[in-house]
């Protein structure tokens, strides 16, 4: 069967990504065919597309920020779980290393993530492991949804698993207007920290507000740490 997915006529600008017509995959023995709902667009797919990332390869479809319907299983996972709506867990580990076993898959040395090598989430469908499709809430939209493992991920991890956030702390985020930033300052506040967050655009002031900043330092020429106070 056939699929429309977006793929890489070359390695470069955004004008060498082109829509064409290519093979449906189909699922492994232990993995599952998504149908899919929404995709973003992250940095390392620019990286990608640029030709940055080891694997990727011409006329390949990059993305790993994907939600969408599981529509077939392979031959070891259950057909219970098809009609799911899941969100895609991006990286694709070993399973058995002691970094896998440990719970920290991202730390895994065979690791990858899914789209690097092409098949990812600029097409209508896309295959993946079925341990690393997670069922989403009903309440929770598909585009959000697809946004949970990378971008959010990051911040909850950088957040609360690194830094260790609490009540207690004033936490300082720079770029606070770009995707990362913004998830950060909801993270933080989730947690009932003061957040002071330092934008260069006086555009992006009002949005950043309404993600829970309790002050904005609108400084472009990031020399902004005596109004900081740090």
């Amino acid at each position: 069967m056939l699929m429309k997915a977006v793929t890489l006529r070359d390695f470069g600008g955004p004008d060498e990504l082109c829509v064409t017509t290519v093979q449906r995959p189909d699922p492994g023995p232990n993995s599952v065919l998504l149908r899919i709902a929404a995709a973003g667009i992250c940095h390392h797919d620019v990286l990608a597309r640029a030709g940055l990332i080891r694997g990727m390869s011409k006329d390949q479809a990059p993305g790993h920020e994907i939600a969408g319907e599981i529509v077939a299983t392979g031959a070891a996972v259950s057909g219970k779980c098809i009609g799911q709506r899941v969100a895609v867990y991006q990286r694709i580990a070993c399973g058995i290393c002691r970094h896998c076993l440990g719970g920290r898959h991202d730390l895994c040395y065979d690791s990858y993530v899914h789209g690097e090598h092409g098949g990812g989430g600029y097409a209508e469908f896309t295959c993946v492991p079925a341990q690393n499709a997670i069922r989403i809430p009903d309440n929770v939209g598909f585009a959000e949804a697809a946004l949970a493992a990378c971008p959010i991920g990051t911040s909850v991890s950088a957040a609360i698993g690194v830094a260790r956030i609490s009540p207690a702390d004033v936490v300082l985020i720079t770029g606070a207007g770009g995707g990362l930033g913004l998830h950060q300052i909801q993270v933080a506040k989730s947690v009932s920290a003061r957040v002071i967050a330092v934008t260069t655009s006086p555009t992006k002031e009002a949005v950043i507000r309404q993600a829970g900043a309790d002050e904005v330092i609108v400084s472009r020429d990031l020399r902004f740490s005596g109004e900081a106070g740090v």
